[in-house]
């Protein structure tokens, strides 16, 4: 009984021994050796090899080991890549095409770092083949984000091209984009699945898209009741601010200014294809404490909101134009009063 348990205490001992050795092995072979390999000439280890460690068995296996470090283990991937090979002075050049350069341009080709909404826009990117002899192949894919300020930012569009590059060429890839929303857009460039370039916060710009700017005219409101009844008419007209173009379909509405309280809408409608509007029939029952009159256009997805002049309404009618200036004062006074009034 005591001989089986010693021959099974043997065999446990051996095929530890075995295990631990086999693990030293790997270790060697696959992480030191390698290493050892890229950062010494191998001269220096068949020199080593030499200086008489092969006069006894233990010597012929460090002999066996050390001659391995001049061979590159066929299957290690750290520095020394499978998409690589030499270059100049000893450095690795990968057989894949190379990213130079990239930048945001508008449809002529100049460089941008704004748009409007709902406009043609374009990255161009610029990859390379700088070896001499071979020809690469490779996969490039530009990915375009959305910012967005709490939420991760939005995957609006992605643009895959397969690139085929003779020796000492370049590509230029471009990949159209139209902005749908007023935000920041920014993109990123990978080739064969690795990240090789994405657009900064700072420098260079990301892309901002912004809405047109609009200008709402407000004409005199007129008196349509002969009788002198607070009943009257507003027209006017909605413009594109730049182009000067009317704005049509768009909703127009008329408001009393308050101090204190929220403005109240008299009456609303739309702009006709030459960007015109006239609203009939507003009633006011405040003629004689002085109501001031304008209009407002509240935005959409190509126009941002825009306001009119104002005009105060007595006893006598409608006079005493303020100018849009004055409009947005007394909207941020008031809005300023409402907020003092909620802390208190």
């Amino acid at each position: 009984m005591n001989q089986k348990l010693k021959m099974v205490a043997a065999l446990s001992m051996i095929g530890l021994l075995g295990f631990i050795l086999g693990a030293t092995a790997n270790l060697l072979y696959f992480k030191v050796l390698p290493f050892f390999h890229i950062c010494s000439p191998t001269i220096i280890w068949v020199r080593v090899g030499s200086l008489g460690f092969s006069r006894s068995p233990i010597g012929d296996y460090l002999l066996f080991n050390l001659c391995l470090l001049a061979i590159k283990p066929p299957h290690y991937k750290g520095n020394l890549w499978n998409n690589e090979i030499g270059g100049k002075d000893g450095n690795l050049m990968k057989t894949i095409p190379q990213y130079r350069s990239s930048r945001w341009i508008d449809s002529s080709g100049k460089e941008i770092s704004k748009c409007l909404v709902y406009e043609d826009v374009y990255v161009e990117v610029i990859v390379e083949n700088p070896l001499r002899k071979q020809t690469v192949i490779g996969l490039v894919k530009v990915t375009i984000y959305r910012n967005n300020r709490i939420l991760p930012d939005v995957n609006v569009k992605q643009s895959k091209h397969v690139v085929t590059l003779p020796p000492l060429s370049s590509e230029r890839i471009i990949v159209p984009f139209k902005p749908l929303q007023e935000s920041m857009y920014y993109y990123e460039v990978s080739i064969d699945g690795t990240t090789v370039y994405k657009q900064p916060n700072t420098f260079p710009p990301r892309l901002c898209a912004l809405r047109r700017d609009s200008q709402l005219i407000l004409n005199e409101p007129i008196n349509s009741d002969e009788t002198g009844n607070s009943t009257f008419t507003v027209t006017g007209k909605l413009i594109d601010a730049l182009s000067g173009e009317g704005i049509g379909g768009a909703k127009i509405g008329v408001y009393d200014m308050r101090m204190l309280r929220k403005d109240e809408l008299l009456a609303y409608g739309i702009t006709s294809n030459d960007g015109t509007f006239t609203i009939k029939g507003l009633k006011v029952f405040k003629i004689g404490g002085g109501v001031r009159i304008y209009a407002k256009f509240n935005g959409d997805d190509l126009y941002k909101p825009s306001i009119s002049s104002q005009y105060t309404l007595d006893t006598t009618g409608f006079h005493n134009k303020y100018p849009l200036e004055a409009t947005l004062l007394v909207g941020k006074i008031k809005t300023m009063i409402q907020r003092i009034l909620k802390l208190g």
